[in-house]
């Protein structure tokens, strides 16, 4: 004979003497319900959790392939169309977007007002506009 402790739903513990071969399904059922709630908790695990691992890498199953091509796709379309421009177009370009210069600013070291930059800008506009055009429009 041996002892199994039975716990209740509220916490009270209750000892029950059985038979060895009660005793032994018993331990079997507890470590199959043990088995079965550490795989569902491991199949529910939270993302949180699983990004705070370090060997881990969480991915957004929401991420568009598709969209990041043709973002990809995109980007090169206007790469070929900016090597299109004159070098002084892409001078101005590059001050302005990625040095983050003011209009002013690059009309003083031009020598022009910022009025003249402004017109540039949107003749260089209008240009890129025509070539990522043309190019989308071929691509369909």
């Amino acid at each position: 004979m041996k002892t199994v402790i039975y716990e209740f739903v509220d916490g009270t513990k209750n000892e029950v003497e059985v038979s060895d071969e009660l005793a032994a399904v018993i331990a079997e059922l507890d470590n199959d319900i043990k088995n079965n709630d550490q795989n569902e908790t491991r199949r529910h695990i939270s993302l949180e959790r699983l990004a705070e691992r370090k060997d881990t890498e969480v991915r957004d199953e929401n991420i568009n392939f598709e969209a990041g091509l043709i973002k990809d796709v995109e980007i090169e379309t206007l790469r070929n169309a900016m090597e299109t421009l004159m070098p002084k177009q892409r001078e101005l370009l590059q001050k302005i977007f990625f040095e983050k210069q003011s209009l002013t600013a690059v009309a003083e070291e031009y020598g022009v007002s910022p009025q003249a930059i402004e017109n540039r800008l949107n003749k260089i506009y209008e240009k890129l506009r025509y070539k990522l055009h043309r190019k989308l429009r071929n691509r369909d």
